[in-house]
């Protein structure tokens, strides 16, 4: 009897939780996307040990993203699109056959991890509508494959991005709604054409309403700001508040 390899559920009704998996080892290739399926994934995926493709878009699973996905080290896609995933990015440094990494549309939080940088193959790393703060890892310069990096509607910031990330066509990043102050040149045009179109600055600690270090960004009404810090990410309403890391008042854009 020849074990089943290949297993596409998607676009289906099915609901509830996900059943064990453990036993099919065989699996190269798992579909599950466009159902309503919720809850936790159980942490029996890490012992789908010759999985290539993992697709679970658009369903309604929630919780943490188990750590035993790092165990699929022959995983070369992985697509979470499009749920409630909480918690922090799992350390996915041995997946190092992935090319294609898309966990957009989430909630994830925290910083995206350092061992990213690990990943010389990814060609496709799309984090975008999630709650991710801190700055972007230098690591990502290792990434020479890559060829789409998406990360929008976040809560990044720093002074630069990696120049593998500027090295990318326009069409190939997309990083408006965070606070960079010094993007690659059209991305800097991205910035000034979203929602978020005040000068960004450095903001001292004692003025930011979620402490650390971090940088605030006027919304386009100019009636909020949204402050990303290292220990979270807040909005503040005062201007005056507001000041560069030189104490200068900040000034929004007209």
């Amino acid at each position: 009897m020849q074990l089943a390899c290949h297993a596409d559920l998607s676009y289906n009704s099915f609901s509830g939780t996900v059943p064990s998996f453990g036993t099919l080892t065989a699996l190269t290739y798992l579909n599950m996307s466009y159902n309503g399926l919720s809850g936790s994934l159980p942490d029996c995926f890490g012992s789908l040990s010759n999985l290539a493709d993992l697709q679970l878009r658009r369903n309604k699973f929630t919780k943490e993203i188990p750590a035993s996905i790092s165990s699929l080290v022959k995983l070369s896609a992985l697509d979470l699109f499009s749920n409630s995933f909480t918690g922090t990015i799992p350390s996915f440094g041995t997946l190092t056959a992935l090319t294609y990494l898309n966990m957009g549309s989430n909630r994830l939080a925290g910083s995206i991890p350092d061992c990213f940088g690990k990943l010389s193959r990814l060609a496709i790393l799309y984090l975008s509508f999630n709650r991710l703060t801190g700055w972007l890892p230098t690591s990502l310069n290792s990434l020479g494959a890559l060829k789409l990096f998406g990360v929008h509607q976040n809560y990044l910031f720093g002074t630069d991005l990696p120049f593998r990330v500027c090295s990318l066509n326009e069409s190939q990043v997309i990083v408006d709604t965070n606070c960079f102050t010094s993007p690659c040149n059209f991305a800097q045009e991205q910035r000034e054409e979203s929602d978020c179109t005040a000068t960004c600055g450095l903001v001292p600690p004692s003025t930011l309403p979620c402490g650390g270090r971090g940088y605030c960004n006027w919304d386009v009404d100019r009636s909020q700001a949204k402050c990303a810090c290292d220990a979270g990410s807040a909005y503040m309403t005062d201007h005056a508040a507001c000041v560069t890391s030189t104490g200068t008042p900040w000034h929004t854009s007209q």
